[in-house]
């Protein structure tokens, strides 16, 4: 599989622990681990959350570089999020570096890495799930753990359909785009260069035939879906029901187990 076609969303088939949970556990457990990575503020906090992500990360088997290019497309964010944390943040006095006085404290600047390495945390998890879970499989298992809203009269079944198709047309827009770049280059246009105006107009022409083309493809998705005998808010069965196995189970303790073992760590 070709690194730069991985999307947060995309799923890369495999045969691990992780791809064998039940999409249930993999929700669950990544509300708790996200409550563990962000409940933990001290160093040693985050070293043990650190090294569970990371040992998510190698049970996923999904080689390095898909981690890297996964973490590297949310640097941007990072920066961001790390530098309004960094100045913005008050209390203790500026910070002395190599005689200068910095705009900035140590106190922000240790916050300010706590909350980039617990960002970096959250979004290495995100990462597993997706990875490691099919949409549909994803769909379902919200679903599942949403079918309680049902007394209340909430269409969880449309809302879970609507996910599905969200997450579906995630690399259906991403190929869109590559296609239509590729076109326009043909033709050469050249969408780095040049004054505001024609780059403006470059991004027009790349923007409008991706809007069609999806459009397009949403239509032939309507038509198919009502060929099949879909109807909004049917009862539909399953092919496979969700059952939860010993895996799962051994899973769902331990995460539960570590949760409470991050709560116990002196913050």
């Amino acid at each position: 599989m070709i690194t730069h076609d991985i999307t947060i969303g995309g799923f890369i088939p495999g045969d691990s622990v992780i791809h064998r949970l039940d999409p249930r556990i993999k929700l669950g457990g990544l509300a708790l681990m996200l409550a563990s990575v962000f409940v933990s503020t001290s160093r040693q906090g985050l070293a043990v959350t650190a090294f569970a992500v990371i040992a998510l990360a190698i049970l996923t088997r999904t080689g390095y570089r898909v981690w890297v290019l996964g973490i590297k497309r949310f640097s941007w964010m990072l920066v961001i999020a790390g530098g309004a944390n960094l100045f913005f943040g008050s209390g203790g006095k500026p910070l002395i570096l190599f005689g200068l006085e910095m705009p900035f404290s140590g106190g922000a600047l240790e916050d300010s890495l706590i909350f980039v390495v617990q960002l970096t945390e959250a979004i290495a998890l995100s990462l597993v799930l997706t990875f490691a879970t099919t949409p549909v499989e994803l769909t379902r298992g919200v679903e599942r753990l949403a079918r309680p809203l049902k007394k209340f009269s909430i269409p969880v079944e449309n809302f879970s359909m609507v996910l599905l198709l969200a997450m579906r047309f995630v690399p259906i827009l991403q190929q869109e785009l590559r296609m239509t770049i590729d076109a326009q280059r043909s033709r050469g246009v050249e969408f780095g260069k040049g004054k505001i105006m024609t780059r403006s107009r470059n991004l027009v022409a790349l923007l409008v035939p991706t809007l069609m083309g999806v459009l397009r493809r949403a239509d032939l998705l309507a038509l198919a879906m009502t060929a099949r005998g879909f109807h909004p808010g049917a009862p539909r069965s399953e092919f496979k029901p969700m059952e939860l196995s010993v895996l799962d189970c051994s899973a769902g303790i331990i995460t539960i187990l570590f949760f409470v073992l991050c709560l116990s760590i002196p913050q």
